[in-house]
């Protein structure tokens, strides 16, 4: 269910897209009540243990090689809530489908795709 809510945000806001917000360069300012941007949330609350290129930092695991082996509910559920290795973050669900399409994106897709 998750994953077509995902893929109708994503699909939905296609060709939307103003031309202030083409010029943003994907930095939204979520102070101000805009959706929060999966590259500032990662690089907010994820970067420090996964590194800002997802290779891992210290004994934290690379989410370049981990990504693409979990499905898409796994990924969203580590996100969401942690798992033995990662506890939660405490992210909103706005944040936290932020922060998915991210690390799908830069990351991997399921399968390795």
């Amino acid at each position: 269910m998750r994953k077509l809510i995902l893929m109708a945000m994503i699909f939905g806001t296609v060709g939307c897209e103003t031309k202030a917000q083409a010029n943003d360069d994907d930095t939204g300012d979520m102070g101000t009540g805009d959706p929060p941007i999966g590259a500032e949330v990662y690089s907010d609350n994820c970067a420090g243990c996964h590194g800002i290129d997802g290779e891992g930092v210290g004994t934290n695991p690379s989410l370049v090689e981990r990504v693409p082996q979990l499905t898409d509910e796994d990924l969203a559920s580590i996100i969401d809530i942690g798992n033995d290795l990662m506890p939660s973050v405490g992210l909103t669900q706005d944040e936290s489908d932020a922060v998915f399409l991210y690390v799908r994106d830069q990351f991997g897709e399921e399968g390795g795709s």
